[in-house]
C-alpha cells in the first residue's frame, strides 16, 4: 500500500497545496503580498509531513471532504521568567556562586 500525497488546502485563498517529493516545499499565494500573514506551506512529501504557517487556515483532504486541521501543541507557551525560576530550582547554583566567589577572593589575596 503506497503512502498517501501530502497535501493541503489553504482555507484563505483556496489554493491546494500538494508536495510530491521530499523537501518539496510548496506556500500558498497568500505569501506573495508581503504583509499578508495567513499563507499556509507544506513540505516533505511521501517522506514526512511538515506543515506551518497560520495553522488555523489549514484543511485536510479527509473521507472525500476538506476539514479543518487540528494541530496539538507540542510546548507550552511560557515567559521567560518562568523558564528562569525553572533553571533555578532544577539546577542550584548557589553553592558553586559561593565557590567562585571564595576563590576569587583568594586569587586577590595573592596577587597584593
Amino acid at each position: 500500500m503506497t503512502k498517501p500525497l501530502n497535501r493541503v488546502k489553504c482555507a484563505n485563498c483556496g489554493d491546494i497545496l500538494v508536495s510530491r517529493h521530499r523537501h518539496d516545499f510548496v506556500q500558498c499565494s497568500c505569501f506573495e503580498d508581503k504583509s499578508d500573514t495567513t499563507g499556509i506551506f507544506i513540505d516533505g512529501g511521501k517522506d514526512y509531513e511538515r506543515c506551518g504557517g497560520n495553522l488555523s487556515n489549514v484543511l485536510r483532504y479527509r473521507n472525500r471532504k476538506w476539514v479543518p486541521e487540528t494541530f496539538k501543541v507540542r510546548y507550552e507557551d511560557r515567559s521567560i521568567y518562568q523558564i528562569k525560576s525553572i533553571f533555578r530550582n532544577a539546577f542550584n547554583l548557589t553553592p558553586f556562586a559561593i565557590l567562585v566567589g571564595f576563590m576569587r577572593k583568594q586569587i586577590n589575596k595573592l596577587r597584593r
